[in-house]
């Protein structure tokens, strides 16, 4: 019941990370379909389930990851979950171990846009701004419980790479904080 209701509200108010610039600019643009995927190891358990929204803009297909995605091992168990946007950004995604257990997870609390046009919307991604935090996780022998050991306060702003980062010990408590400096990251 909760995952219906979290589907309703994103159907009615879009998502919460896109800020009023980006909704206005794709508010008429409308996915011609969808297409769900599943890739199978030799072994027969499943490798990877996606979804790819296409669009067609100016007379080009537009191809692009979308909706939920999950990677496996080999044994079964989920190794990423991820969630995309129908444009293909990303809100969150969750990473595992072999046995399953929670080792890193990240939402994007952020996403603008400095296009100025549909046009430029979908040529390329170097028009996106957007914020993310990253929490890591470490197994505790002490309190037999997973704790949050660091977070990341990332930003991404007119290309420039930027942010903090927080270590915390296991009561939660901020050891000690790294300031990132801004970069602008390598292009190939």
């Amino acid at each position: 019941m909760k995952y219906i209701l979290l589907i309703l509200l994103f159907a009615i108010n879009g998502y919460s990370q896109h800020t009023e610039r980006l909704k206005v600019l794709v508010e008429n643009v409308e996915r011609d379909s969808v297409q769900k995927d599943t890739s199978f190891l030799k072994n027969g358990n499943i490798n990877y389930l996606e979804e790819k929204s296409f669009y067609t803009f100016e007379d080009i297909i537009i191809e692009t990851y979308s909706g939920e995605t999950k990677v496996f091992y080999t044994n079964g168990i989920t190794a990423r979950h991820d969630m995309q946007d129908e444009f293909g950004h990303w809100l969150w995604s969750k990473y595992y171990n072999r046995k399953g257990i929670l080792t890193k997870e990240w939402v994007v609390t952020k996403i603008d846009t400095r296009a100025k046009s549909l046009k430029d919307f979908f040529s390329s991604r170097n028009h996106l701004d957007s914020e993310k935090m990253i929490k890591h996780y470490h197994y505790s022998k002490k309190s037999d419980e997973l704790y949050t050991y660091k977070i990341e306060y990332l930003t991404s702003i007119d290309g420039v790479n930027g942010g903090k980062v927080d270590f915390l010990n296991e009561k939660g408590q901020i050891l000690r904080t790294k300031i990132l400096k801004q970069r602008k990251p390598k292009r190939d």
